[in-house]
């Protein structure tokens, strides 16, 4: 019996430490899954599996016999009524290739199963008799209108002239030259006699290979299409009036396209299909004459002979989930009061304070006091408190002082079913399915899709009367779905970079967008005008701003400036992995000067404040790490060249460009980092927290901060620690806790102070480089871990006067000598505001971990 159970504990040993996906033979207990891999250039090195159990975490695992087939390795994977299938992906080393890039899937459907799998082949064989031994030609690429790329599995010898390039109408195309490299035939190009017309599907056929259907793709930037197909029109989607609606859409490619017209958002409902005329430019138009307000349609586009069923990329409102878009009068969707409302004024990008949230975590738990719970009207809702009688929602926003709101994405997302609203849901958006519609689980009623329009500018239109401005999270760098995207069903690989073939993924969601070419350039910019336009929206947050193209975003500054150029525009200055664009094209932090008038988020003051977001240990100037000085200093001149600074070579234009923050929706909470990574006395994170947000607000740039931080906002989990990446986690975890402002009154109360001294003080809202180099200038002579500065500024009636700075990042007080004048003091480690707390000359004591905040009298 010791025995036994020695054996049970050895056993669960290696499960924890391995995992469930094993070589442990308990067949009674465990699927054995017998994978076979065979590659046709016989190239095995470096190729492995990835598996993971449906659900789960994945592995590496490395093949392990040569067997006549090929590759083989025998996994073993515990039984569990939860795991009904293992996933897995063929890859060569550290992913530097995958054979097919797609996720596949095994059923655990009996005990012993054997799986075949082919280079280059997506499907899985279940016995060796079944497997097609004949390799398809690995890649086939239409890559000019008269130019064919092509990739083979089997070399072919030079000089056989076996290619093939028929058309859907059975037309035969010559091939004037074979471009290709050495003896043998692997990759290369086939020219033509004559140029493609790419609204015919075409197969490439060549010896010892099943034929490919040729996909277009790298055509889709070359100058000739460019010229031929880019629509620069007003009038793409549906444009409605009583007596007729004009359908427009574009996809050049497309054998046809027709018209569904729908009485409902969703159901079995079809009224007609009708078909649309081959337009100019690649475009598609028909012109209904009958009163269609209401109805509901869709696009079948046709393409390669296969026709898919999408939805229209400009829709202005859809049905539930977002899968039939909604014809509307927009006017009637308008607000009363509406056309005296306009975007809020700032009189320059620095004026701005921004606040960031997620319209359900703002209201959803109980501790608001909100009655429109996770609603676009919760947003807006007057005279609620928490349970001790303090402000919540909007009255907490306004009493606080901020400038802007910035809404994490409402634009309709794909992972909340709107069906089953009355269930636990939460996501933070970033899976964009429809652009140009507010999202409908925010609505009270997504099935009528006037509900969710009319309420986003009820948001709007409240915030605005409150003097808060609405900046959008935008998410144009990818979409929710790939293959399956209203995109790639409307114009397939057109809209999205690809790399031979597989989709490129710089946003680490499957797939990233191409706004260098002009049709996703053209929709991208039409999108922000639209928002601007018909929502009155103040500013835009672009997420992995670094996907984009330089040129695109400067003509959506371009473009916003005829709107109002007041807009405020920014975004992430990087992408989450490696794009085909040369990075010298694309919107990166370090070519953040060729940008205009468009703000980065500044991760050098970021992680200078409370260390690396990527270590949840490391620490920063406000948690007590030493020589953080010059990179701080970096941040407090926004990034721009200053003569004593010492840190990095300065990136932006001027400190307009810089936007500054301690956290955001990503990584862990401001909080939570400090408890992360200090150990000590509550009263000693707490100045560390006050720290951080007087580094923000008292830096030139854009202070921006995560909605609760102000409150204290923490993301724990039941299993100890904190969520550092909530983006579906409940709302017992993501939902502002209310009743937490009353616990922590006094850093709500410091945060007030920050925002109404920045206000106060113009010398804290410089916009050129040249203000901040002539009228901020570092004292010297400093201890250790501290940074001062004394900016010049006029106050409200002309007046001269001097602003002092004290950051004391050690865990010392020390006094300070100053200057010949006299001072008032506005902040110390208690309070702020812009009514001065005391009096000051010759010198002060600035306590351990804090700021002190002086004016000269």
């Amino acid at each position: 019996m010791k025995l036994l159970n020695k054996l049970k504990i050895f056993i669960a040993m290696i499960f924890f430490f391995f995992g469930t996906i094993t070589e442990i033979t308990i067949a009674e207990d465990h699927y054995k899954v017998s994978i076979n891999y065979k590659r046709f250039d016989q190239e095995y090195k470096n190729w492995n599996l990835w598996l993971w159990e449906e659900g789960r975490e994945g592995k590496e695992v490395f093949f392990q016999e040569d067997t006549s087939y090929g590759k083989n390795r025998v996994v073993e994977i515990k039984k569990d009524r939860d795991v009904t299938k293992v996933g897995f992906l063929l890859k060569r080393g550290q992913w530097e290739d995958r054979d097919v890039p797609k996720d596949r899937y095994i059923l655990l459907n009996k005990e012993n199963i054997d799986v075949y799998l082919i280079e280059g082949d997506e499907k899985i064989y279940d016995s060796l008799e079944s497997v097609d031994l004949v390799p398809t030609i690995k890649y086939g690429e239409i890559s000019k209108l008269n130019e064919i790329k092509f990739k083979l599995m089997i070399p072919l010898e030079r000089g056989e002239n076996s290619f093939k390039v028929v058309d859907s109408n059975g037309k035969e195309y010559s091939i004037k030259e074979v471009v290709a490299q050495g003896d043998k035939i692997v990759e290369g190009s086939l020219i033509l006699d004559e140029k493609l017309d790419l609204d015919r599907a075409y197969t490439l056929y060549t010896k010892n290979h099943d034929p490919i259907s040729l996909v277009a793709n790298s055509v889709f930037s070359e100058g000739d299409f460019e010229r031929r197909y880019t629509y620069n029109g007003d009038d793409l989607g549906a444009t409605y009036s009583k007596e007729s609606t004009k359908f427009r859409v574009w996809s050049p490619i497309a054998e046809s396209v027709s018209l569904n017209l729908y009485r409902e958002g969703n159901g079995d409902n079809l009224i007609k299909t009708l078909s649309m005329k081959k337009d100019k430019k690649g475009t598609w138009y028909l012109e209904v004459k009958e009163d269609l307000e209401n109805i509901y349609y869709t696009y079948t586009v046709k393409v390669n002979g296969e026709e898919s069923e999408a939805v229209d990329l400009y829709a202005r409102s859809v049905g539930v989930n977002g899968d039939r878009g909604m014809i509307l009068d927009l006017g009637k969707t308008n607000p009363v009061g509406w056309e005296d409302i306009n975007q809020t004024k700032i009189a320059k990008m620095s004026d701005a304070m921004v606040y960031e949230i997620h319209i359900r975590d703002f209201s959803i738990d109980k501790s608001s006091g909100i009655g429109a719970k996770g609603k676009y009207l919760g947003m807006i809702e007057e005279g609620s408190r928490n349970s001790e009688g303090d402000l919540t929602g909007i009255d907490h926003l306004k009493d606080l002082g901020v400038t802007h709101i910035q809404i994490l994405p409402s634009a309709d997302y794909a992972s909340v079913d709107e069906i089953r609203l009355d269930t636990a849901q939460f996501n933070w958006g970033y899976d964009p399915k429809n652009y140009n519609v507010p999202e409908g689980s925010y609505s009270s009623n997504p099935y009528d899709g006037r509900v969710r329009v009319k309420e986003f500018k009820e948001m709007v239109q409240g915030l605005h009367k409150k003097g808060i401005g609405v900046i959008m999270d935008v998410v144009y760098n990818h979409t929710a779905y790939t293959e399956n995207s209203n995109f790639n069903k409307i114009v397939p690989n057109y809209y999205y970079r690809k790399n031979e073939g597989n989709f490129s993924n710089a946003s680490a969601c499957g797939n990233e967008t191409a706004s260098e070419r002009a049709m996703m350039r053209k929709y991208i910019v039409d999108s922000v005008v639209y928002w601007a336009k018909e929502y009155k929206v103040d500013g835009f947050r672009f997420d992995l701003m670094g996907i984009h193209d330089i040129e695109t975003m400067n003509l959506v500054r371009e473009a916003l400036d005829k709107v109002n150029p007041n807009i405020i525009i920014y975004g992430e200055p990087w992408a989450a992995s490696e794009s085909p664009l040369s990075e010298d094209l694309r919107s990166v932090k370090r070519n953040t000067m060729k940008l205009n008038r468009i703000g980065v988020f500044n991760d050098d003051i970021r992680d200078g404040i409370k260390g690396s977001v990527f270590n949840s240990k490391d620490r920063g100037f406000a948690t007590g790490k030493t020589g953080e000085e010059e990179r701080i200093k970096f941040g407090i001149v926004g990034a721009t060249k200053h003569s004593q600074v010492n840190y990095n070579e300065p990136w932006a234009n001027s400190p307009i460009q810089s936007i500054n923050y301690a956290s955001a929706h990503d990584n862990l909470t401001l909080w939570d980092k400090i408890n992360s990574s200090v150990e000590g006395s509550l009263e000693e994170k707490i100045r560390m927290n006050k720290l951080s947000a007087a580094i923000v607000f008292t830096s030139q740039g854009v202070p921006f901060f995560q909605g609760g931080e102000e409150i204290l906002r923490s993301k724990p989990m039941e299993n100890g620690g904190f969520n550092s990446n909530s983006y579906n986690a409940n709302d017992g975890v993501n939902s502002i806790k209310w009743n937490e402002k009353t616990v922590n009154k006094d850093v709500y109360d410091y945060y007030k102070g920050l925002i109404e001294f920045r206000k106060s003080n113009s010398g804290l809202r410089m916009s050129t480089t040249a203000d901040v180099q002539k009228n901020l200038e570092f004292l010297n002579g400093l201890p250790k871990d501290v940074i001062g500065y004394i900016i010049k500024q006029k106050n409200s009636s002309g007046k001269s006067e001097e602003i002092m700075v004290i950051h004391n990042g050690s865990k010392k007080d020390f006094l300070l000598e100053l200057p010949e004048n006299s001072w008032n003091i506005y902040a110390n480690d208690e309070k702020a505001g812009d009514k001065k707390l005391g009096e000051v000359e010759k010198r002060v004591e600035i306590p351990r971990v804090s700021t002190l905040i002086l004016k000269s009298k």
